[in-house]
């Protein structure tokens, strides 16, 4: 972080990526200024410390679908904040290491420089999913769009991004102007930043965790999401535990039975306390299944990252003490791996 922090202190800018191995594979072209999140939910306590050394963040996340919900998540965090922020998309299913070896830092660089707002990235990550989607999908990415532009600071942007889509939807700007108040959100149905939502004295590193149990409590969770909940990624052992509860209380239909649930949880010493907690929190959130989505998407790709790291750990190892067969092996695991987060290849560790 050091050497980050000094360098986006004389470039005035700091690049953001999610994996601590893109993080170094960028160090090693020469790009200093990259910090890795980790797979934990950036905060308004970070947002401080980057402000006192740099003016500009650059957001690069996987170009895979939950890489993009998790530059859409920070929008609601980096407005009002002083800061500009921009968005690169690599192309071509290229990570930060493949892109930098084959392309070199200047043309990462390039990037950079050529990189959207993030308000304009949400706006056409929006546009996109409605010129190719049926009128209903169509009406309910303009109201998206809307959405987004009242976080924008300066009337003349939000104008002339409502300029833009009502041309790219082939839609009258008047009647976007007409929708535009309807869709104010009320002040007390606001759902609550990461940093709020995270109980008191837990660590916001594990903040998705807390909230899958929160979520998986209460019932909110669908047969699908229930599906895709492994209480073996989960690190925080009482909300293991809740999972692990849960996960023995399914219905037919593979949703989750709350009362047999609390029943056993409030039962467990190691868990009763925060079962109770859950049980009783009430919070309002706008989307909740989107909201759990990225939860999930969050846990896989730190579970996702911790594995990669174990292989290449494993990979030196092997390299070391000259095992060829077994470098080999994990070599071709390591690239699978990385090779995953463009699509939705199952995790494997040995």
């Amino acid at each position: 972080f050091d050497h980050a922090r000094d360098a986006a202190g004389r470039d005035s800018r700091l690049v953001i990526v999610e994996g601590y191995f893109d993080a170094i594979a960028l160090h090693q072209a020469g790009i200093m200024n990259v910090v890795a999140t980790l797979g934990t939910a950036l905060t308004p306590d970070h947002l401080t410390i980057i402000r006192r050394f740099a003016k500009k963040v650059v957001l690069l996340f996987d170009p895979d679908p939950a890489g993009v919900r998790a530059a859409l998540r920070t929008l609601d965090l980096f407005v009002g904040s002083g800061l500009g922020v921009t968005v690169i998309s690599l192309p071509g299913g290229h990570d930060p290491d493949t892109f930098v070896r084959e392309h070199g830092a200047d043309a990462f660089r390039a990037l950079q420089e050529l990189a959207p707002s993030l308000l304009d990235f949400s706006v056409e990550h929006s546009l996109q999913r409605a010129a190719s989607g049926s009128i209903d999908d169509r009406i309910r990415s303009v109201d998206e769009i809307l959405r987004i532009l009242q976080k924008a600071s300066h009337r003349i942007e939000q104008e002339e991004c409502m300029r833009r889509v009502a041309e790219r939807l082939g839609l009258n700007q008047q009647r976007l102007i007409e929708r535009y108040p309807e869709l104010r959100p009320k002040p007390d149905r606001q759902p609550p930043s990461p940093a709020q939502a995270t109980p008191p004295g837990r660590s916001k590193h594990h903040h998705e965790e807390w909230e899958l149990a929160y979520f998986l409590v209460q019932g909110k969770l669908t047969a699908s999401q229930v599906r895709a909940l492994q209480a073996e990624f989960f690190t925080e052992p009482v909300c293991r535990r809740v999972v692990e509860i849960g996960l023995r209380h399914l219905d037919g239909d593979g949703r989750v039975l709350v009362r047999p649930l609390l029943d056993e949880g409030l039962s467990d010493p190691d868990c009763s306390a925060v079962v109770t907690e859950l049980s009783m929190s009430e919070r309002h959130f706008d989307d909740v299944t989107a909201y759990i989505d990225g939860c999930l998407d969050a846990l896989e790709r730190k579970q996702r990252q911790h594995a990669l790291g174990e292989l290449i750990v494993q990979l030196r190892v092997a390299e070391r003490e000259g095992r060829v067969e077994e470098a080999q092996r994990l070599n071709a695991q390591v690239n699978a791996l990385r090779l995953s987060k463009a699509g939705s290849v199952p995790i494997q560790t040995s």
